[in-house]
């Protein structure tokens, strides 16, 4: 077997595929067979309960406690499949970047959206987990609280609902900063080999960049000067990102390790890039570099 950095990234990127698709699958099986078993055993009850009155007496004694241990088990899958879906997000922005590496576009790259931005993974989970709470909330407190039993099962199945969709809103936040972040590792990347096709893609049509020097350039004098800036050794960290709305700042510490002519310098440069939502993607619109001065 090889050793190289590829051949090991590739059987990350598979085991973690492996695990992706494991932690879906038993999700997905867990979203049909709960509502089904859930279903079914409500119906046993309230049937036995309403329809035959010699067992009245004791669904009364007992459906309390049923009530409550379905409620309970319930909430626990249900608190169980939102930390599987934020498993899920952040296998998905894993795969992501290893794609980026590898060179290639796969399935967490392209994942397709939700449907009418709202109908996801999250929707679902938010749609039939507290269903399944307001039920068994339900039948516990139908002999107890007959006058309000109705109102507290439709608020627990509202709150279940959109505490659920809040947490779906919030995990596509997540998602765009990622995109973002995965964008400025391709800017990188792209300036330390001289890509200047792949930069021409990112850059917004009125771009423009002021350089460490003060020289302020515009979009194609940048991407002609790319090649005489590559193999610089570059590295990135104390990364930042900013949303407002359609508009992002993203910040971070570049390293560079050699200067033009190769000799081992070491430089750190503050750089702020502006990104501007264009046609769903973002593009950098604008980009200051300070440089760090360099102590003795």
């Amino acid at each position: 077997m090889s050793d190289s950095p590829y051949d090991k990234l590739k059987s990350v990127y598979d085991q973690l595929c492996t695990s992706y698709r494991a932690i879906d699958d038993f999700r997905a099986k867990l979203l049909g067979f709960l509502p089904l078993a859930s279903g079914a055993g409500v119906f046993l009850l309230l049937n036995d309960a309403l329809i035959d009155p010699t067992k009245t007496g004791f669904n009364r004694l007992f459906l309390l406690p049923i009530g409550i241990f379905g409620f309970v088990i319930t909430l626990g899958l249900f608190s169980f499949e939102i930390y599987g879906i934020k498993k899920c997000h952040a296998l998905i922005g894993a795969g992501k970047q290893i794609e980026f590496s590898l060179g290639t576009d796969g399935q967490f790259t392209h994942r397709p959206r939700d449907v009418a931005h709202v109908i996801n993974e999250p929707f679902a989970a938010g749609v039939i987990y507290p269903a399944v709470l307001a039920a068994w909330l339900y039948i516990g407190l139908l002999f107890v609280l007959p006058n309000d039993v109705w109102w507290i099962a439709v608020t627990i199945f509202l709150t279940g609902f959109v505490g659920t969709l809040f947490y779906s809103i919030r995990l596509k936040s997540d998602n765009e900063t990622l995109a973002l972040i995965h964008i400025n590792q391709r800017i990188l990347r792209a300036e330390e080999e001289g890509d200047d096709a792949t930069l021409a893609l990112l850059l917004h049509p009125d771009f423009n960049i002021v350089r460490s020097n003060g020289e302020k350039q515009s979009r194609q004098t940048f991407l002609e000067a790319v090649l005489n800036n590559k193999n610089l050794g570059r590295a990135a960290d104390q990364i930042e990102v900013r949303r407002y709305g359609e508009c992002a700042v993203f910040t971070c510490r570049v390293t560079t390790a050699r200067d033009k002519e190769g000799k081992e310098v070491v430089s750190h440069f503050w750089n702020t890039r502006l990104f501007l939502r264009q046609d769903k993607e973002w593009r950098c619109t604008a980009w200051q570099v300070v440089r760090f001065p360099q102590l003795d």
